[in-house]
């Protein structure tokens, strides 16, 4: 079986990949919440334990300093240590609630993802 892990910042990202996994648009796998931009993994870190064939990461560009390409390129590098396949980078443009409204044409994602509040 095929060791698939998803990485996202935040709910909506969560709830997205949740969606896709249930049915059946996307390889079975795990979800873990995780800013690649902002913060650098250490190899203690929950997401480095176990060996993955393929990790698929969301990454968001609302504010993009040199301090976060320092720190991408470091998480990058890490994920791949545990990777035997790709590192696929997935990058949001604006807001991923937005750009998730405008492919799903649906105006109330909350609603669409079963969301207990409003973003």
């Amino acid at each position: 079986m095929t060791k698939v892990l998803y990485i996202g910042e935040g709910e909506i990202e969560e709830r997205f990949f949740g969606f896709l996994n249930q049915n059946d648009f996307i390889q079975p796998g795990r979800f873990r919440k995780f800013n690649l931009m902002q913060t650098k993994l250490l190899r203690s870190n929950d997401l480095l334990k176990s060996f993955r064939d393929k990790v698929y990461c969301v990454l968001d560009t609302d504010c993009i300093e040199t301090t976060n390409f320092d720190t991408l390129f470091h998480n990058v590098k890490m994920l791949r240590s545990i990777c035997s396949g790709n590192v696929f980078l997935l990058i949001q443009n604006k807001n991923f609630e937005d750009e998730l409204s405008y492919v799903l044409e649906c105006k109330n994602l909350c609603e669409k993802f079963n969301l207990k509040h409003s973003t």
